[in-house]
């Protein structure tokens, strides 16, 4: 996913570009309504989870976040 996002900026203003020489620019908001429903729909479709609940006092502090795999994995990117 996290490619995608990168290449999103550079992706979009060439299909916005070919949306407009190929139709009226209301083809632009077409797109992205499309786009957005093709990608509710599996969303929608997820049944709730029940979780269960498990009570743990952990004191989260700066340093123990900074010593998190998947905090630092996701600020680097």
């Amino acid at each position: 996913i996290m490619p995608l996002v990168g290449l999103s900026p550079a992706l979009a203003p060439l299909l916005g570009s070919w949306l407009l020489v190929h139709f009226e620019w209301q083809a632009i908001f077409a797109t992205l309504f499309a786009i957005t429903l093709l990608l509710m729909l599996p969303a929608l479709r997820l049944k709730a989870a029940a979780k269960s609940v498990v009570v743990t006092q952990q004191k989260i502090t700066f340093l123990a976040l900074l010593r998190s795999r998947e905090y630092s994995g996701n600020v680097l990117i």
